[in-house]
């Protein structure tokens, strides 16, 4: 039998954060986690539905959600322009099923 592990959409983007930013914290990965599952692509548009699913996904009021974003645009995770959110092309392979690795 072939030795594999499976890596979950949430710890993927852990991994690929450390190995791009360095560490966040886990209410960051809770955030762009949240964020990765209702995008478009590479981008999410901030509405008020958008808000209040992330809101209840993460337990974050909107003004946490709000620090949190610029911190993240600030560490180059995000690029925010309006309401649209654009995520780094490091989060592009990102699905929401899980990661299988296999050593063959």
């Amino acid at each position: 039998m072939t030795p594999k592990i499976k890596i979950s959409p949430d710890k993927q983007i852990s991994i690929l954060s450390f190995i791009r930013f360095g560490r966040l914290s886990d209410s960051e990965i809770g955030l762009i986690t949240s964020l990765i599952a209702i995008r478009e692509g590479l981008s999410v548009t901030l509405d008020s539905s958008t808000i209040n699913e992330i809101e209840s996904v993460t337990g974050l009021n909107s003004a946490a959600i709000s620090t949190y974003l610029h911190r993240l645009g600030k560490k180059g995770v995000i690029k925010k322009s309006g309401r649209v959110i654009n995520f780094h092309p490091i989060y592009s392979a990102i699905d929401s099923k899980s990661l299988l690795i296999s050593f063959e």
